[in-house]
């Protein structure tokens, strides 16, 4: 059994643009979600989701697989259907892009 970890992401944000790639602690906040997530044990695949503009940007700021399937920019759950499907996931774990506090252990409590 395949288990991943979408983290949407995107740089389109009305409010704050560019958000995603704003710094905490010297790195974006992008970088600290996927790390958080990476701590999870049973999560084997933690891999962001984004539009095709952002991705070269958001790419930059991770280290992790960046996906940018060919849907439209606002359709999340195409997004995240054509992600998980091409990574022929059995369980797919969605975080928000803009929560830098996601809880690694509480990931794995809920995948068990």
């Amino acid at each position: 059994m395949k288990t991943i970890l979408i983290i949407q992401q995107r740089l389109g944000s009305t409010r704050l643009p560019g958000k995603a790639l704003l710094p905490l602690c010297g790195k974006s906040m992008t970088w600290h979600i996927v790390e958080r997530c990476k701590r999870a044990k049973l999560v084997d695949v933690v891999v962001v989701a984004t539009p095709f503009d952002d991705a070269a940007e958001i790419g930059q700021a991770v280290d992790c697989p960046v996906v940018a399937p060919k849907v439209p920019e606002n359709d999340l759950i195409a997004r995240y259907y054509t992600v998980a499907a091409g990574m022929k996931a059995d369980y797919v774990i969605r975080v928000s892009g803009d929560n830098p506090c996601v809880v690694p252990e509480e990931m794995d409590v809920l995948i068990d």
